[in-house]
């Protein structure tokens, strides 16, 4: 209980603060500091800079509490509190050749001091701490000022062929609403323009260490993937790898590294693109947008696309382009609102006056409270025209 106020829920969880009517069981987890260290590293090298511990003191999985009471805690302690008790414990069997152990052979191994390796624990703490509260602020900010739902609209220009559609998306549209996201990008500017100072500091360190760690011990890691590889023939391997492996390169011994990179997204830049990206994100993996998406995902370049050419369009014009192959949308720039379509409505969105203003009365209708005062939707061809989607990465 102690521990409440401190960790927000994870994504896709609605229970905060936490009690004890939120979930099932419990689950007591040995996760501590040096693992903490690991997750943020591994999340830096993909580019994510919001939540990069991947786990709290206190969260909620599919209605089990999971409770890591030692992440302040360092490994070290564990085995000199062991080692002083003479409690037997298990050797770490995190095979050498994975990512997670390469992780753990550059933090054990690859500083010229402790106290260089202590500065860069020290940072990449704090950095924990200054992606969380990102995190935190981003998720109050989506949940006070985004909506999703689904909506129905008249099926008079449908035909007959898509009425007697057994798909339950005809005549059916996904409304995202995201309102003053100047604003929202405005609020975390400093948040995240701090994030990234931090995500600077490590990059600088780590991926220097890495580069020395990689000449001075390669050889190391090449010997213990030919040992597992020998045992794995033989029949004689032990457990299962941790991570991803590394490959070897070409005719050699020498293993490939499997860590990436730390860099600076540069994603303070623009923060209202990051903020837009983020929130559509956040609703785009509800059940409404995943009626269309059906288990895809968007790739960030699109939704970046999506607000850029609306920045670009004169007129609050709507722009028409798709998130994915299969998956038409419309961005109506005056109610703020993103529009997931079936196929079979696309003729009659793009054509029909009065199937524009029932879309815009339907979006308007996923948040009344809002004062934003929308314009209406252009009737005009030339306001219509479809945008090229952006290629997805």
């Amino acid at each position: 209980e102690h521990h409440h106020h401190h960790h927000r829920r994870p994504r896709g969880d609605d229970s905060v603060p936490y009690r004890p009517s939120d979930y099932t069981g419990l689950v007591v987890m040995g996760h501590h500091a040096d693992d903490a260290d690991e997750n943020r590293l591994a999340e830096l090298g993909k580019g994510t800079v919001v939540d990069v511990d991947g786990m709290q003191v206190l969260s909620v999985c599919h209605g089990t509490a999971l409770y890591r009471p030692l992440l302040d805690a360092r490994k070290k302690l564990f085995y000199d509190v062991a080692r002083t008790a003479r409690i037997p414990y298990m050797i770490d069997s995190t095979p050498l050749w994975s990512r997670r152990g390469w992780t753990r052979g550059v933090l054990d191994k690859g500083f010229a001091t402790e106290r260089e390796r202590c500065a860069l624990l020290d940072t990449l703490q704090r950095l924990g701490a200054a992606s969380a509260a990102l995190g935190t602020a981003l998720q109050t900010l989506v949940h006070r000022n985004t909506v999703s739902a689904s909506r129905s609209l008249p099926t008079d220009f449908l035909s007959k062929r898509d009425l007697d559609s057994t798909s339950p998306r005809a005549g059916t549209v996904a409304v995202l609403r995201v309102r003053d996201i100047g604003a929202m990008g405005t609020s975390v500017a400093p948040l995240l323009s701090a994030v990234e100072a931090l995500v600077g500091d490590v990059a600088r360190v780590w991926n220097a260490t890495v580069d020395t760690y990689v000449r001075d011990y390669a050889h190391v890691h090449a010997a213990h993937a030919a040992d597992d590889a020998h045992g794995a023939d033989s029949g004689t391997s032990t457990g299962t790898s941790t991570g991803t492996s590394a490959g070897t390169s070409a005719g050699t011994s020498t293993p490939t590294c499997p860590l990436q990179r730390v860099r600076v997204q540069e994603y303070a830049k623009d923060p209202v693109s990051f903020v837009f990206v983020f929130a559509l994100k956040e609703h785009l993996r509800q059940a409404p947008a995943q009626m269309f998406l059906q288990g895809g995902q968007a790739a960030s370049k699109s939704l970046r696309h999506i607000l850029r050419m609306a920045q670009e369009t004169k007129n609050n014009s709507p722009v028409w382009t798709t998130i994915n192959a299969k998956c038409p949308v419309v961005w109506i720039p005056a109610i703020e609102a993103l529009v997931m379509y079936d196929q079979s409505l696309a003729g009659p969105l793009t054509k029909s006056a009065l199937m524009k203003r029932e879309l815009v009365a339907a979006c308007r209708t996923c948040a009344p409270a809002w004062t934003a005062i929308a314009t209406e939707v252009s009737e005009h061809s030339s306001s219509l025209k479809e945008t090229p989607r952006a290629d997805s990465t």
